[in-house]
């Protein structure tokens, strides 16, 4: 962490040299006097007195506050300081209130303030532990404490260190790059523990098994061959980058699926590897098992490019609707001339635009993309996007390129064919599909497995067990995917409109979109 705060202000120095000297004169950004340094938090600086008011947590920047500052008087309320919030800053005094509960990284290294303070353990706050200035290179940290602060020991001369269970929270990197710390006991209380803490240590150079596990079950590090990874059940928690790089050599791990337990409880971002969202690497999306509702889950749809995992549920290795979360195409405001902010389709097509299960469909002379919402589907599309929905579930990136003289839906017919959507090939492929054919189709595409019951008790006059579409009409009218049309009556030879095709697509694809049945 040292090393990246260090490298960090040497490049904006670097820069600093590289601008114009008219581009100078205010170094920058001038930051007034007074303002807001967090969701519900102000500053006021006076006379050199830097006054942090308000509550919650401050998410300045060292490099955003106004010049002159000397001194830091933190006001009682204010619970967080992110990392390097005051790095290199000329603070001679801080006062800091005993609502502090978190003090990241770096916060206040390298300012006078912190230099000058030679107190054994310099605690702050809520019981935290800021700085070691102890003559002892082995340490037991005091019960006294109730964090270590981000960076607390980082590159310190340590031999030896034992947190108690007075300690809820290690802060990231606290023990980074200590070269002579070769033991540590850390309580198994401990739960709270964040990245990066014993990386660079003879401690964690010397733990030969592939998962490094401290405190409360959690994972700190991950020195196994990569691939294929099966996180052990006595984890709980796993930190961010622990997976990632090699704790000893800071060299990315190459991992390909990670299969998560139901006893991790916590995942931190950035835990895992990813895959790539650059053409040129080409690197697919590391695939994440787990249970529905884990962490593990969670840890998929909260990333920030969800593209670059795929979430697959336990007993369902072969297949899963998450994989139609990640997003292919743009759907850009007014992407459609036809589709409307206020259609009652405008959501649905939003998604198959996305996951690219459906296209425009601009007329001849027309120059403005259109949806056609009202048009019919064709049979040959029809095919086509249930071959897309089966081929995405299954994240089998088929080519569906046709050959050279061959209609392009040509591809995916032969698809449909061999994975069962269709028993034979219509002999009118340019007519509209009908309700119940398109039903067939969307239910042959997706186990039924995916298409959870909403309600049970429905039933239709015009059609029943006979019906050669019956199960696949009945299947996805129960789960929410379809529904009737009024006087209870299906309309199964009714065509399709692109519209409610969008809409039937969306709601296979993404549960969230489904509806009640209608009974009546």
């Amino acid at each position: 962490m040292k090393r990246f705060l260090t490298a960090a202000m040497a490049l904006c120095l670097l820069l600093s040299c590289l601008v114009p000297a008219c581009a100078q004169g205010n170094d920058y950004t001038v930051w007034p006097n007074t303002g807001n340094c967090g969701p519900d938090a102000t500053y006021a600086l006076m006379n050199g007195v830097l006054t942090i008011s308000g509550t919650g947590e401050v998410t300045k920047r060292h490099d955003e506050w106004p010049k002159g500052v000397t001194s830091v008087v933190i006001e009682e309320g204010i619970t967080s300081l992110f990392s390097s919030t005051f790095w290199n800053m000329d603070i001679t005094q801080v006062d800091i209130p005993s609502s502090m509960t978190h003090i990241g990284s770096g916060v206040f290294e390298g300012t006078p303030w912190l230099e000058n303070n030679l107190e054994e353990f310099l605690i702050v706050g809520d019981r935290i532990l800021l700085s070691y200035n102890g003559a002892s290179s082995e340490v037991t940290i005091p019960d006294t404490v109730r964090s270590i602060a981000g960076s607390a020991f980082m590159e310190s001369d340590i031999t030896a260190v034992t947190v108690g269970s007075s300690v809820e929270h290690i802060g990231a990197s606290a023990f980074l790059n200590c070269p002579k710390l070769e033991r540590v006991s850390i309580a198994d209380t401990i739960f709270d523990i964040e990245q990066g803490i014993l990386d660079g240590t003879p401690w964690m150079r010397s733990q030969t098994e592939d998962f490094v596990i401290v405190g409360d079950g959690v994972l700190i590090g991950y020195k196994g061959p990569g691939g294929v990874v099966e996180i052990p059940d006595t984890v709980r928690a796993i930190t961010s980058y622990s997976c990632m790089y090699d704790p000893d050599t800071s060299e990315e791990i190459s991992i390909t699926e990670v299969t998560v337990p139901d006893t991790v409880i916590k995942i931190d971002r950035s835990a895992f590897p990813a895959g790539s969202i650059n053409d040129m690497t080409n690197k697919p999306p590391v695939i994440i098992h787990g249970a529905r509702g884990s962490a593990a889950q969670k840890y998929v749809e909260d990333s920030i490019w969800v593209q670059l995992y795929r979430f697959v549920p336990f007993g369902q290795e072969d297949g899963s609707l998450f994989n139609f979360l990640q997003l292919h195409s743009i759907y850009d405001a007014g992407q459609f001339v036809d589709v409307k902010e206020d259609d009652w389709f405008r959501d649905d097509v939003r998604i198959v635009y996305s996951v690219e299960l459906m296209n425009g469909k601009n007329k001849i002379g027309t120059p403005c993309p259109l949806f056609d919402p009202a048009g019919s589907i064709k049979l040959s599309e029809a095919i086509t996007v249930a071959a897309r929905v089966r081929d995405t579930y299954y994240y089998e990136q088929t080519d569906f390129t046709a050959a050279e003289g061959a209609m392009w839906y040509q591809p995916y017919i032969d698809y449909a064919l061999a994975s069962k959507i269709i028993a034979e090939v219509p002999k009118d492929l340019s007519r509209p599909a009908t309700r119940a054919e398109f039903a067939s189709m969307l239910a042959a595409a997706l186990p039924e497995r995916e298409m959870e019951a909403l309600h049970e008790d429905i039933r239709f006059v015009d059609i029943d067990e006979n019906y050669p579409a019956y199960h696949a009409v009945m299947t996805l009218v129960r789960a929410g995917v379809m529904q009737g049309k009024g006087e209870g009556r299906f309309d199964p030879d009714a065509q399709v409109k692109r519209c409610e095709a969008a809409a039937m697509l969306a709601r296979c694809v993404r549960t969230e979109q489904r509806i009640q049945p209608d009974l009546t």
